[in-house]
């Protein structure tokens, strides 16, 4: 297949061509609408941060070997916003897809879906904290079976809240490709893999990635196999789930109505994935390893590739 051929040199003169193409100084909006041209920029301050959005996701697309601004996809627009949401704040993530859109339209056509929304995980890490174990007993004892087990599945394998509708054997739905993992992911003194089997769950961006469950909880797992996949949705996302087991926003729900019972407060089911990092960042600690190398291989094992990235976890 012949290589995709680069139109601009940098990231920087890439966005100002682009800018320049999206812009319509001195031209209405009302015009441009009945023109049937949508997003187009007409203020100076919103092409500034138009042409630092696509400045930036240049550089991304650079870095990551995925062409630049006028070979750009949805699905490489829609894994960099997942990326971008381990480190900027909900309005500037907002922002950026908002400038990412007006590149998609702007590429494919007006009638171009929008792209997806996209929560910011910086945020989500900031607002919660840590359960201990005792206090996530509680908080079992006082769900359903099938969302107690999701529960449980979060506090020991870290997964977030929507991963549990695709959780699947890794042999059924394997790992991506397209990142470098640590072999060190799941291991425990000596490295060696405690007692369980490897899963794989659908994360941000569609991102495919292995969790370790554990054996005791391996069996009560697959009784709950449904026996069909089927199809699901949570919050506008479609998934395969192969198991009658919370997931969600319905599982993040009863979580929290079930601490609110327990234990009289909530800090959110996304506390469970809190306390997986902060378990598993002392476990290597105390198996030898350096606070700085436990948090690369944890960071791993909960979707993320920068260690810098869970330290809000382990505040």
């Amino acid at each position: 297949m012949e290589r995709a051929k680069h139109t601009f040199r940098n990231g920087k003169s890439q966005a100002q061509q682009i800018a320049a193409s999206i812009s319509a100084h001195g031209n209405s909006r009302h015009t441009a609408k009945q023109a049937g041209e949508k997003g187009l920029v007409h203020g100076l301050g919103t092409e500034r941060g138009l042409k630092q959005s696509l400045a930036q996701y240049a550089e991304w697309l650079h870095s990551r070997r995925r062409g630049d601004l006028r070979t750009s996809t949805r699905e490489a627009i829609t894994d960099y916003l997942h990326e971008r949401a381990e480190q900027v704040g909900q309005s500037a993530l907002n922002m950026d897809r908002q400038h990412l859109d007006r590149l998609q339209r702007h590429l494919h056509g007006q009638d171009v879906e929008p792209l997806p929304k996209v929560r910011s995980e910086l945020e989500t890490i900031r607002s919660t904290r840590a359960y201990t174990p005792a206090q996530l007993d509680a908080i079992r004892a006082a769900q359903t079976d099938r969302h107690a087990l999701t529960t449980e599945l979060a506090q020991r394998t870290g997964i977030r809240a929507h991963c549990a509708a695709s959780i699947r054997p890794a042999a059924e739905q394997p790992r991506s490709a397209r990142r470098q993992w640590s072999d060190a992911r799941f291991t425990g003194p000596g490295g060696l893999l405690p007692p369980g089997s490897l899963y794989t769950v659908v994360g941000k961006g569609g991102l495919v990635r292995e969790i370790w469950i554990p054996a005791d909880l391996v069996p009560r797992l697959e009784a709950r196999r449904l026996p069909m996949p089927e199809r699901v949705t949570d919050r506008g996302v479609h998934y395969i789930r192969a198991y009658d087991i919370g997931y969600g926003q319905s599982w993040s729900q009863s979580f929290t109505a079930a601490s609110k019972r327990a234990l009289g407060w909530s800090n959110g089911a996304h506390g469970a994935r809190h306390t997986y990092v902060q378990t598993r960042v002392s476990e290597l600690q105390e198996a030898g390893w350096s606070y700085k190398d436990a948090r690369l291989v944890v960071s791993q094992e909960v979707g993320h590739f920068r260690e810098s990235v869970i330290d809000a976890y382990l505040r």
